[in-house]
């Protein structure tokens, strides 16, 4: 099973309309794999209500939930190594994310039973279905819909009165008129379909192939995750061919827990652990880790 906490939650807030970022913190992105330097930021839904506070990674952007208290401040100014700004703003980072560490390590090196590994790879894809969801285009569909239905009245208006003998003119054009709204709302489909495509190919396709590559998943693992993504109905798993997805996860370069090693993380969450509970010699399981309140 995927570890329990230890960093912050997948994005489940409404989308905010206005963004105020008001400094870094230091934060385990669970796309990069990796802890980097995180902006805080406050935003406000379409009605002025303030929304939960979350974290923007600055190495692939992933908007996550928060919660404030995590952090023991936040700095308006990025500092020069992620050494200070761990130290900083999150010294606890290395006790709330040690056993989300541990397994990531068993992930990558293949250590994972087959239903464990399953989740791993489905992970990624839960985790980014809020920008897949974002622009999945329902408002887009409906704009469209209306406009070329609007657009297509008059040369349907100009065909039944020119095409068709005086008798039959209302009655034609109220045929024309419902195969213009089948028309617009076909075009309509077609043409979110085709952006909702090319955004997430812009946007979605490299974050989640980075947070692949780690893992490197064969061919048929991603057959059987699309197949899952449809199944439970999730817009991203419609973004994709596989074999478009496994060719993006070949070609990126894995820099999964490069600063984690190099800062020594398990080292310091173990040490950590020894010093609060003495008896269990530093112990460290995979099921360890703070859990952020889900907001």
């Amino acid at each position: 099973m995927l570890p329990a906490g230890g960093y912050p939650s997948d994005m489940n807030w409404d989308w905010p309309r206005r963004k105020q970022r008001t400094g870094w913190v230091a934060e385990y992105c669970v796309i990069c794999r990796d802890v980097h330097p995180h902006q805080v930021v406050h935003g406000r839904d379409d009605r002025g209500n303030a929304l939960p506070p979350a974290v923007d990674c600055a190495s692939c952007s992933l908007s996550s939930t928060t919660n404030a208290s995590r952090y023991l401040t936040v700095l308006t100014k990025l500092p020069e190594t992620l050494t200070e700004l761990v130290a900083r703003t999150f010294p606890r980072l290395p006790l709330a994310v040690g056993g989300r560490i541990l397994w990531e390590k068993e992930a990558i090196r293949g250590a994972l039973q087959p239903p464990e590994r399953q989740q791993a790879l489905q992970e990624p894809f839960l985790i980014l279905s809020y920008l897949a969801r974002r622009n999945y285009g329902i408002g887009a569909f409906l704009g469209f819909s209306v406009l070329f239905t609007v657009l297509s009245f008059i040369p349907m208006t100009i065909a039944a009165v020119t095409l068709f003998p005086a008798r039959t003119q209302d009655r034609a054009l109220g045929v024309l008129i419902w195969v213009g709204i089948a028309g617009s709302v076909a075009l309509a489909a077609w043409i979110v379909r085709h952006n909702r495509r090319r955004s997430g190919k812009r946007v979605i396709l490299p974050m989640l192939s980075k947070s692949l590559r780690p893992l490197r998943p064969s061919i048929d693992e991603l057959r059987e995750i699309a197949e899952w993504a449809k199944g439970m109905r999730q817009p991203i798993g419609m973004l994709f061919d596989p074999l478009e997805l496994f060719e993006a996860v070949s070609r990126q370069t894995d820099r999964s827990l490069v600063h984690a090693d190099e800062m020594d993380l398990i080292g310091q969450a173990q040490r950590m652990q020894a010093e609060l509970n003495p008896t269990r010699d530093g112990e460290l399981s995979s099921e360890s880790g703070d859990d952020p309140e889900v907001l």
